[in-house]
């Protein structure tokens, strides 16, 4: 099974969110789009449901997603 397949637990939700959270703070996000992506981190069940929400945006992830 891949990595992409696997469910995340909260803790790795919690990375992704403050991830993006950085990528907000460094304006590359509006508060509209920090708010959907923030609720797609949420929602998703499997790694590989993270990787669109960031694939726009600059830097190494300390995730792979």
């Amino acid at each position: 099974m891949s990595d992409q397949n696997l469910r995340m637990s909260d803790a790795e939700r919690e990375q992704a969110a403050a991830e993006l959270a950085e990528h907000y703070a460094q304006g590359r996000l509006t508060a509209e789009e920090h708010s959907e992506r923030l609720d797609r981190i949420w929602a998703a069940r499997t790694r590989g449901e993270l990787a669109p929400i960031f694939s726009d945006l600059p830097g190494q992830r300390t995730t792979s997603y």
